[in-house]
């Protein structure tokens, strides 16, 4: 298969990056008024700075982020925000071309792609899921999850060793939602239980000396 000419990538080109809120990195100055509608909203942080109270929140979130790389079927939000958890995929045939090796293309001049022999070709992608039917918001529709750049790093840095092992594999035939919902029953099996069951309750109800 003929392979693409690989052309280095201008590192000091212009670059339309989406601009980062962080609530958390300034917390003195307060740009976005977060921790003032923080503390409108519950009277009893009016005690504490805000740079109390952003270092108790970058705790819990670098504590979450840990379970979350630690727990196979991941972990739940609170307040019915949905849950996240780490899978496992293959790249596709679309996908593949889009994931390069930089490094052995650079030396070569054609484009290498990066076939993960690590991680047995697996790909480590963060799921989100938030329309779990028995815990979730009205508004779910309307919620998002987009994890930081240390989330992700701690991810990649997991899938290095065996840690990938641990991780369940997502593909066609199952996603996330499948976790939070009752799988169907073929109608096959539905109609053998249900003969068995009929089968149940009249043996129960048989009676050799009745003849009506």
């Amino acid at each position: 298969m003929e392979r693409k000419p690989f052309k280095t990538p201008d590192l000091h080109a212009p670059r339309n990056r989406k601009k980062a809120i962080n609530y958390l990195a300034y917390p003195n100055k307060d740009p976005f008024g977060f921790f003032a509608e923080m503390k409108q909203k519950h009277p009893d942080l009016r005690q504490f700075t805000n740079k109390e109270i952003a270092g108790w929140l970058k705790a819990y979130l670098k504590s979450f982020a840990q379970e979350v790389i630690d727990s196979r079927r991941g972990i739940k939000l609170p307040g019915g925000l949905g849950a996240v958890m780490i899978g496992l995929s293959k790249p596709t045939m679309k996908t593949a071309g889009h994931n390069i090796d930089f490094g052995m293309s650079r030396r070569l001049g054609i484009q290498v792609p990066y076939l993960n022999h690590h991680t047995d070709g697996y790909l480590a992608k963060i799921y989100y899921y938030n329309n779990i039917p028995w815990d979730r918001l009205d508004i779910h529709h309307l919620i998002r999850f987009e994890p930081c750049r240390n989330l992700k790093r701690a991810v990649a840095a997991e899938m290095k060793g065996d840690g990938y092992r641990r991780y369940m594999f997502f593909g066609s035939n199952m996603t996330l939602r499948d976790l939070f919902r009752e799988r169907k029953m073929p109608r096959a099996d539905k109609l053998h239980m249900n003969k068995q069951a009929d089968d149940r309750v009249a043996l129960a109800l048989y009676d050799e000396f009745r003849f009506d």
